[in-house]
C-alpha cells in the first residue's frame, strides 16, 4: 500500500514537472500573475515575452531603463475583466515601489490591456486608470501637476 502511494506521488510529480511552461500563457489569471511577478523580480526576459506592442523592443527598453532607478516591492491585481468574446481583457494592477534616490515607498496603478493571440495572452498596452484619484504606476508617465489658475486681474468683478 505504501509503495503504491509512493509510486502514485512520483508519477504525479513527474507529470506536473513535465507540463509545458507556456500553459501559463493560455489562462489569463496565470499570464497576468506571471507578467507582473516578472516585473517585480526584474525578470525582463519573461516580462518582455508577454509584450505585444507594435514597438515591443522600444517598450522593453523603456521598461528596463525605468526599472534601473526603482525597486518594485509589491504587485497587486485589483480587478480583471475578460471580454465576452474571450479574446481581450483588462486588469487594474497596483504597484508599490521605491526610487533608489529617496527610498520613500510609493503606490500607483495602471490599467493593463491584454489580448489573446494564437491562444496565448499578451499584454498589449497600459494606461492611467479611469479613477483620476489613483496615482500612476512607475511604468507610466507621472501626472502633470498643473499650478492653480490665477484670477484674471482684468476680469470684471460683479460683486
Amino acid at each position: 500500500m505504501k509503495s503504491s502511494l509512493t509510486v502514485g506521488l512520483l508519477l504525479l510529480s513527474t507529470l506536473l514537472a513535465c507540463s509545458h511552461p507556456n500553459e501559463k500563457r493560455n489562462v489569463f489569471p496565470m499570464a497576468l500573475k506571471e507578467y507582473n511577478t516578472a516585473l517585480l523580480w526584474k525578470n525582463f526576459n519573461v516580462a518582455f515575452s508577454y509584450l505585444d506592442y507594435k514597438d515591443a523592443r522600444g517598450e522593453a527598453a523603456r521598461l528596463r531603463r525605468r526599472s534601473e532607478k526603482l525597486r518594485v516591492v509589491e504587485v497587486e491585481p485589483l480587478e480583471s475583466t475578460i471580454a465576452p468574446d474571450g479574446d481581450s481583457a483588462t486588469a487594474l494592477v497596483r504597484f508599490s515601489w521605491y526610487e533608489e534616490a529617496d527610498l520613500t515607498v510609493q503606490k500607483g496603478s495602471e490599467l493593463q490591456h491584454w489580448k489573446r493571440i494564437e491562444g496565448e495572452w499578451r499584454m498589449s498596452g497600459r494606461k492611467l486608470p479611469k479613477d483620476e484619484s489613483m496615482d500612476p504606476s512607475p511604468f507610466l508617465p507621472k501626472k502633470s501637476k498643473k499650478p492653480p489658475s490665477k484670477p484674471d486681474p482684468d476680469a470684471d468683478d460683479d460683486s
